[in-house]
């Protein structure tokens, strides 16, 4: 339940960043069913020691294009037949480090990177044609690409130059700009993955979560909570439009490694409980709607990918936002041109089954010393994962019947008096069926929340149902920002989801007040104080002056006595007067 402890409170707000610790007990899963064990299917690639990762859905959504760091090739998998497909990349250990797939006029378009090479490469699997880039500055890591349209912007990060660079590719002419930029300071000295949109292009920076704007030709840069060794590393959306990210420290023995959601302006993770988890890749399940991270895990020699299945708890921070302007140079480009023949061979995988663990919000499945680098999840919920150490690609694929809960927003802003509804959706998992009762474990003083319409909520196998709630604030509740947790419960298995609700005033001039911060705290009784002695001078010099002639005063106190009466007493009560105007602010502040 929370308590005023757990909200952030106007009056409050006096540091640059400011930190809010939610601990919310007894909404953990109850049962063995919210830890299902999975299928593991594995498949080695054939080239040894390939170092497979970057592994991207194809355009039919299934799995996988990838590239092999120490084999020097981009591949595909048909998952369906065991099938695959390698091209040698025409320069020689150029490690590439990423892909991102696109069409053009119906055809594949793969566009990567070669981190040793400093070079981009266009790949068409039609003709096994590769158009390859040179570029001027350091070597590029990882790769995106704006939704499509009639000129290909190819987007990505060069992370030891704390460089971002971005190649527009007009179809038509077949010419090609490439345009590089540095990022301001406040990224922390550069970013490792990226997410582009439409005219938005979103990176994973060393120390905040960062978003440049077509438009404004503007960074906006959120700074990431600080943890020792820590840095961002990969970010994915939502089907809400919220960004998630990993962040995690290399060293073996560290344990500031987590997962987190921006919300808006508001920031919520989660620690990653493994000690020296060091997370990389993260996606999202389409089903589902939950983060899935892979581990590295060195420490224990035990890679893993984990999923959060609960969102009521976590820490949340308020970032104060920064913005700096960009300032791209531009170079035209020349590609140097290649092709390369596919080798085609077929693999039979080798099927196990592996048990989850559960750790607090986590569930986590054990791969062993495999490394995992990157982790996606097809239309069908099944997820994939690269292993470099081990040379695979691994499915896993659950069994287990379960559900889960998305709301239509994670984050709700009423003004004092107001309502508002929400609609709660329960998806099935593994052609699960069952009957889900929500409840609210505590709400803050003048927020209720209606009980579901309807409770409790029919899930269908194989689909998903809907339920709707009204949150009330009544016209006396505090404003400031709360966590609301919502569980769901079917009788054996339980999960929660977090909703961050914000209070605001309902008068203008209170909506003002919530902008005000105070720079620094000070105790309540040094204005107090201040105030008194001022007032307490005002009336003793008033009256004291008032009986007693000017001359008294000249007198007594070495002055030059041509002052006139209403002189003098404007210099006795000018200061005290001052000083109870500071106590009065001080006071207010």
């Amino acid at each position: 339940m929370l308590t005023s402890s757990n909200r952030i409170l106007p009056g409050h707000a006096c540091l640059l960043l400011l930190v809010l610790i939610l601990v919310l007990g007894g909404v953990q899963p109850s049962s063995s069913n919210s830890v299902p064990a999975a299928s593991l299917t594995e498949w080695f690639v054939p080239t040894p020691q390939s170092g497979p990762w970057g592994l991207k859905l194809d355009q039919s959504g299934s799995c996988c294009w990838f590239v092999e760091y120490y084999g020097n090739k981009i591949g595909h998998f048909d998952s369906k037949t065991g099938s695959f497909q390698e091209w040698q990349i025409p320069t020689s250990n150029s490690n590439p480090y990423s892909i991102a797939i696109t069409s053009l006029a119906g055809n594949t378009m793969v566009w990567g990177t070669e981190f040793a090479s400093r070079k981009i490469f266009e790949f068409s699997p039609t003709n096994g044609r590769f158009s390859e880039y040179s570029l001027p500055g350091s070597g590029p890591a990882y790769i995106s690409i704006e939704p499509q349209s009639s000129i290909v912007r190819v987007w990505f990060t060069e992370p030891t130059g704390n460089r971002n660079g971005e190649l527009v590719y007009d179809p038509v002419s077949g010419n090609v700009t490439f345009y590089e930029d540095r990022f301001p300071a406040s990224v922390g000295g550069g970013a490792y993955d990226l997410h582009a949109l439409s005219g938005t292009i979103w990176f994973a920076g060393f120390n905040s979560i960062v978003k440049w704007d077509r438009t404004s030709g503007d960074y906006t840069i959120w700074p990431l909570p600080v943890h020792a060794g820590a840095v961002g590393r990969f970010i994915t959306f939502d089907s809400l439009g919220q960004l998630w990210y990993t962040q995690g420290a290399a060293g073996n023995s560290s344990d500031n490694n987590f997962v987190g959601v921006l919300h808006g302006n508001v920031i919520q993770e989660w620690r990653i409980p493994r000690r020296g988890a060091n997370p990389r890749g993260i996606t999202i399940n389409p089903l589902t709607q939950q983060p899935w991270i892979a581990e590295q895990s060195a420490l224990e020699g035990n890679g893993t990918v984990a999923n959060l299945k609960d969102f009521g708890n976590g820490t949340m921070f308020l970032p104060s936002t920064l913005t700096a302007p960009s300032a791209p140079t531009a170079t035209v480009l020349s590609p140097t041109i290649s092709y390369a023949n596919a080798t085609i061979q077929s693999v039979t995988p080798a099927i196990d089954s592996v048990q989850a663990s559960g750790e607090g919000p986590f569930t986590a499945y054990a791969l062993g010393p495999s490394l995992p680098n990157d982790v996606i999840i097809d239309s069908s919920g099944t997820v994939w994962v690269s292993e470099p150490a081990a040379n695979k690609i691994v499915r896993l694929s659950r069994s287990n019947p379960d559900y889960a809960l998305n709301p239509t927003t994670s984050y709700v802003t009423l003004a004092q008096g107001s309502s508002t509804s929400l609609a709660l959706t329960a998806a099935s998992v593994s052609e699960y069926a069952g009957d889900v009762t929500f409840t609210v474990p505590g709400l803050p003083a003048g927020v209720t929340i209606s009980d579901s319409n309807p409770n409790p909520l029919h899930v269908p196998p194989g689909g998903n149902a809907s339920a709707t709630v009204a949150i009330r604030i009544a016209p006396n509740a505090s404003p400031g920002m709360d966590l609301i947790t919502i569980e769901a419960n079917d009788g054996t298995t339980s999960h929660t989801i977090g909703l961050i609700l914000t209070i605001t005033n309902n008068t203008a001039s209170s909506s003002q007040q919530l902008e005000t911060r105070c720079l620094i705290t000070i105790p309540i009784l040094i204005p107090q104080s201040t105030l008194l002695i001022g007032l307490l001078i005002n009336v003793f010099v008033g009256g004291l002056y008032i009986g007693l002639p000017s001359e008294y005063f000249s007198r007594r106190l070495g002055l030059i006595g041509r002052l006139s009466r209403k002189s003098w007493l404007i210099i006795l009560l000018l200061a005290p007067s001052l000083l109870s105007v500071a106590s009065v602010l001080l006071l207010i502040c």
